[in-house]
């Protein structure tokens, strides 16, 4: 399944944003659950405190104010959480509850605190944890001794507190989701904002993978996505140049040597080289007679047929056109590219081209026309091969000897003749059917050379 980059960005600005607010939503909460706790224990102390304070009074004397001091338990019961106070003198004889129905039944308080269960210790009062709640308990002193007289204790409600900590707790959760919304909208915008140029980049890549080399991206950012814009318009220009030459390779190379030399400049050494390569020249025999009986434009089509399809078979066999030359064409095996079977492409391509030809005769002397025959002169050596010319235009093709001693072999062919000389022989000979026709002078050289005719390929 496709999972989108935008999708990326924004689950992994949430999955790193949700861990940050789980944390502050934890602090907050532990936080303000011990400073609602703090507060609500030394709010209860100090109550406790000033009811102890205000109950001496009525604790002296011969006579206990009984109705003062249920007066101050029912004061204190109205305050929130409160469960229970009550007032006992220092045996633990129950002198004053906040219900005095409870007063009635029981006669002695005799709680037993625990010193680790200790929440807060101030001067006038002690808060513990009691029976899951909190009892806070103050000394009634006699003012003038400092004796204690008894106690005023109260126990509130652990769960009333609670349910304060959770409705902060739940008014935190929805601030924070809130506030996760909010981010996750801004992050929307700013990973639109990121991919958005990413988009333009992608279509441009699109555009590219179709063959549209003009394709452009505009730069609207000036980060790396900027730089990568910028890169990928330098990589379209140059791949426009690039296709560009292999239009212009792919015109004497095959497609795959184009394809070659693009990928590996090194092989073409633009200085030139001498390199053992195999020549191979081809015409029309009698074109000179055949071109006075038909009108000029029924030339220039068949010239057009015919290179047209002795090209494809030259380059089927990895060889390069060189140029044509009139009705005939040089073409180079081994150039640019090194192959090591160069003698043997060369000879398949020209088997090839001949049954083309007697093929293409057939349909010529059915549609009234008057057959054509050419000749094939293949020779292999060293020879130079490089740009050749001047500044202005140069041109990649092959020099010497050995190109023309190959011209000179193939003038000696007759209809539909392939010969070959005894360097390319040396190189084919058990690969293919042959005539040996023997020694023949050809110009510039000194000594006759041995030629081959090629009957077939084995």
């Amino acid at each position: 399944m496709k999972f989108k980059l935008k999708s990326k960005y924004f689950t992994a600005f949430i999955l790193a944003f949700l861990p940050i607010f789980i944390i502050f939503n934890i602090i907050i909460y532990s936080y303000m659950k011990n400073k609602l706790f703090n507060e609500k224990w030394n709010s209860m102390a100090t109550l406790a405190e000033n009811s102890a304070l205000i109950s001496e009074e009525y604790l002296v004397g011969e006579d206990i104010d009984l109705l003062s001091l249920q007066q101050i338990l029912t004061n204190i019961s109205k305050n929130e959480g409160v469960i229970e106070s009550y007032v006992v003198n220092k045996k633990n004889s129950l002198i004053a509850h906040q219900d005095i129905d409870i007063l009635k039944k029981r006669n002695q308080i005799n709680r037993k605190l625990k010193p680790e269960n200790v929440k807060i210790k101030r001067e006038n009062s002690r808060v513990y944890m009691y029976q899951n709640d909190y009892l806070v308990t103050a000394p009634i002193y006699r003012s003038n001794t400092r004796e204690i007289i008894g106690k005023l204790e109260i126990i509130f409600s652990k769960r009333n507190l609670m349910k304060i900590i959770n409705k902060i707790l739940i008014r935190t959760v929805i601030l924070s989701a809130l506030g996760i919304i909010v981010i996750s909208i801004i992050i929307l915008f700013m990973v639109s904002l990121i991919i958005k140029p990413i988009r333009r980049l992608h279509r441009g890549v699109e555009a590219i993978s179709t063959g549209n080399y003009e394709a452009r991206v505009e730069k609207t950012t000036n980060d790396e996505v900027g730089d990568l814009t910028e890169a990928f318009n330098r990589m379209a220009k140059n791949l426009k140049e690039k296709e560009l030459v292999k239009n212009m390779f792919s015109k004497y190379l095959s497609p795959d040597i184009a394809d070659y030399i693009l990928n590996n400049p090194e092989e073409l050494k633009l200085g030139g080289e001498n390199r053992e390569l195999t020549i191979m020249f081809a015409d029309i025999r009698g074109f000179t007679s055949l071109s006075e009986n038909f009108p000029p434009q029924d030339i220039v089509n068949l010239l057009n047929s015919y290179f047209t399809s002795m090209v494809d078979i030259i380059f089927e066999y990895k060889g390069t056109l060189d140029k044509f030359l009139g009705d005939g064409l040089l073409a180079i095996f081994g150039a640019p590219v090194k192959y090591p079977n160069h003698a043997y492409n060369s000879v398949q391509a020209a088997v090839r081209m001949v049954k083309y030809i007697k093929r293409y005769n057939k349909n010529r002397v059915k549609w009234g026309y008057e057959p054509i025959h050419i000749g094939i002169g293949i020779n292999t050596g060293k020879a130079i091969i490089g740009n050749i010319g001047s500044k202005q235009r140069a041109e990649y093709t092959v020099i010497g000897d050995t190109v023309n001693t190959c011209s000179r072999i193939e003038g000696l062919t007759d209809k539909n003749e392939i010969y070959i000389s005894q360097s390319t022989y040396e190189l084919v000979k058990d690969d293919i059917i042959y005539e040996y026709i023997g020694k023949h002078k050809v110009k510039n050289k000194k000594n006759p050379i041995k030629i081959y005719r090629v009957i077939d390929l084995k």
